[in-house]
């Protein structure tokens, strides 16, 4: 098994590997972080996801699900993905690009090539996440169709959250 901190760290860096989405990010590539369950420092995920600060993306490891699939034995990670795009309010400048709606910042992560895999051609879904982060004891492959759900917060404000489930392998 996989240690979670390392999955998380791994889907980040992934994301964080999109130049379409760092520009997404007003090109600052920290923009795109994981939320770590420390205690003691009142940073529950609530918390977190609240007070983000446009623009911004933060994964979150929630579930590490073990169980027999297709007859083999493995282990599932399920991370989600709370998307805040750049504001749209104050008057954009002159041939500025609208910024990019939430399911729209979704459609970019999933689908834009990842720097550094395969000379870049493949996207987030077609990447092992073992690329480098890892010891060579397995590979961690994002599997099953990602979700993307709009929910909506105290302020009623939307929130675009996507749903990630990689799988294990290799491992004994």
């Amino acid at each position: 098994m996989l240690d979670p901190d390392l999955v998380l760290e791994s889907v980040v860096s992934a994301f964080q590997a999109i130049p379409e989405v760092v520009a997404e990010m007003a090109g600052v590539p920290s923009n795109i972080y994981g939320h770590r369950y420390l205690y003691g420092t009142e940073d529950s995920l609530a918390r977190t996801v609240f007070q983000r600060t446009a623009p911004s993306i933060c994964v979150a490891y929630m579930d590490l699900i073990w169980g027999k699939f297709s007859g083999a034995e493995m282990w599932k990670h399920r991370l989600e993905v709370y998307l805040q795009p750049r504001n749209a309010v104050p008057a954009l400048p002159n041939n500025a690009p609208t910024p990019a709606s939430g399911p729209h910042l979704w459609w970019l992560l999933m689908n834009k090539p990842v720097t550094g895999y395969a000379n870049g051609t493949l996207n987030f879904r077609q990447i092992s996440l073992t690329h480098s982060s890892f010891p060579a004891n397995g590979g961690l492959m994002p599997i099953e169709n990602p979700n993307l759900m709009h929910r909506q917060d105290e302020n009623l404000a939307d929130v675009h959250i996507g749903q990630i489930i990689c799988v294990e392998s290799g491992d004994e």
